[in-house]
């Protein structure tokens, strides 16, 4: 999922990127609905997703960012699914195992890319660092989130994700989006805060 959305990263602004791998979370929630609402909350998303793709307006966003990030959205959803197995297990026990699986699949790419850089120190050193800060300690932190938080309240905080990327995207890095795409995040965001909150309201009444 990581290597991905990074790819993605490098090919599409921040804030769309995010906006596509939300569609992730939103999949296993239409999966294991049972509500007709739910089905309008990931149609506005899939109408954001849709004005996001080169086939609905002429856009020049790379076309190969936009798999990355449709992969990295796939890859999320498989994360959730699998999460719910490997939840008895504790977090730092989960999140060990799965930084463990996915060394299978990221450190042959790792050792062919840069076979060579892989003996300077500071590369390792910086290498230690991405992989501490990107992936340990977040899904480490978010294990205990979704321990201690409610469903509803964890899906609005990811829900957020593409306007905060959108927003530090435009700040920092000049990624400057045009008014079609800020909709489009919108909508996405809008129909991922609108599924968990409405989740969260149906599941009190029951």
């Amino acid at each position: 999922m990581n290597m991905l959305i990074y790819q993605a990263f490098s090919r599409l602004p921040l804030g769309i990127a995010i906006a596509i791998e939300v569609m992730g979370p939103l999949a296993v929630a239409l999966l294991y609905s049972r509500r007709r609402l739910d089905i309008l909350w990931v149609a506005i998303s899939a109408v954001g997703l849709f004005l996001l793709l080169p086939i609905s307006v002429p856009s020049d966003l790379n076309p190969v960012g936009l798999l990355f990030a449709l992969g990295a959205a796939t890859c999320w959803a498989i994360y959730i699914l699998l999460g719910r197995a490997v939840s008895p297990m504790g977090p730092t026990r989960a999140v060990s195992l799965g930084m463990a699986v996915a060394a299978i699949f990221a450190v042959p790419i790792g050792v062919y890319r840069g076979a060579g850089s892989l003996l300077n120190e500071r590369v390792i050193l910086v290498g230690f660092l991405v992989a501490i800060l990107s992936s340990a300690v977040p899904y480490t932190l978010e294990m205990f989130a979704f321990r201690r938080l409610s469903s509803g309240l964890v899906g609005v905080l990811l829900s957020s994700a593409p306007g905060i990327g959108a927003t530090v995207g435009a700040a920092v890095l000049g990624e400057y989006l045009t008014p079609i795409q800020w909709m489009s995040v919108a909508l996405i965001m809008v129909g991922s805060a609108g599924c968990a909150i409405f989740s969260v309201r149906t599941d009190a009444v029951h």
